[in-house]
């Protein structure tokens, strides 16, 4: 009796495993399971591989602190609550339970026209943003003098412009098109990308950079500044951790040959290290060098070159 039962068990999972996943199916029903615990999960899926940022459990919807991402064979879906401490929740429906096909082909139809509206609406908030970026770019002057670049103590803006108090970020795509806007203010603590622009996929380039070069690659736009002035070296800002790998495939396709060295930001006073983690992983991807910034002593709140070298600076002139 027993070794029947194992044998139906076994002929039910390899069963289960031999039907296809339908990222629909498994999304449709994730969404109910997910409901149950507290989550909302959006009507369309990801593509597969994909992830989304979602409101965390007993959040307003306006809250992102909480991702959802669907498996690449489309039949797991993973819930990862970064407000409740990193909690993850998987929901891998039963592969055998399908959805009617009629009922399937309109979940599918819905999430395609769904899809059409959102890259439409994606589309014009883009084009309208990149033409107030343009706008605001047009009426900025010289930002040298902008507090934000003497806090840094920076030999120059590097291009940057200033409008009023803002210190107006340009940044490109890989063919050279504006991408994005950032605006700082003098504080540095307030940053901001013009509405409808974002960094994905553009960067800040420091110098000009080619295959017989050096170039150094960092994450936020000051620490990229800084290690441009101390190595001479031209040098690409990726704006963020989450752009960071795209721009350094973007510069190797570009420039197969130059030595890249990663200039990570060594986020060791938080819980999870993210610039070391993401700055390891761009390098190891496209065969760079890596560095991280030194540190003066165990009590040290730097983070990356650009705090470094401000607090040597002050060091050297008796201020600690």
């Amino acid at each position: 009796m027993l070794r029947r039962s194992v044998t139906r068990a076994r002929a039910r999972v390899a069963a289960r495993l031999a039907i296809p996943a339908d990222p629909i199916t498994t999304w449709h029903h994730a969404r109910e399971a997910a409901a149950a615990d507290g989550y909302t999960l959006p009507a369309e899926p990801p593509a597969p591989g994909g992830r989304l940022r979602i409101a965390s459990r007993d959040k307003s919807a306006r809250n992102r602190s909480a991702s959802v991402w669907l498996a690449p064979d489309g039949g797991v879906v993973a819930i990862t609550d970064h407000a409740a401490g990193g909690l993850t929740l998987t929901y891998r429906p039963d592969r055998t339970e399908r959805l009617d096909p009629i009922e399937r082909e309109r979940l599918a139809v819905a999430a395609r026209e769904r899809q059409a509206v959102a890259l439409a609406r994606t589309e014009r908030e883009r084009a309208e943003g990149l033409a107030a970026a343009g706008e605001l770019l047009a009426g900025g002057v010289c930002a040298d003098d902008h507090l934000y670049v003497i806090r840094k103590g920076l030999a120059s803006a590097h291009g940057a412009l200033r409008h009023g108090d803002l210190l107006l970020i340009a940044g490109h795509d890989a063919g050279g098109a504006l991408a994005f806007v950032q605006t700082i203010d003098t504080t540095g603590r307030r940053k901001r990308y013009v509405q409808g622009t974002s960094c994905r996929g553009g960067f800040v380039t420091f110098g000009t950079p080619g295959n017989d070069t050096t170039i150094i690659l960092g994450t936020g736009w000051a620490t990229t500044a800084v290690t441009h002035e101390e190595t001479g070296h031209p040098a690409i800002a990726g704006m963020s951790d989450a752009n960071l790998g795209h721009v350094a495939r973007i510069v190797r396709d570009r420039f197969p040959d130059a030595d890249i060295v990663i200039v990570g930001d060594d986020d060791r006073l938080n819980r999870h290290n993210g610039g070391r983690q993401v700055a390891t992983d761009a390098a190891r991807a496209i065969g760079a060098r890596v560095a991280f910034p030194p540190f003066c002593c165990s009590a040290c709140r730097c983070s990356d070159f650009a705090d470094t070298r401000a607090c040597e600076r002050r060091r050297a002139g008796g201020v600690l």
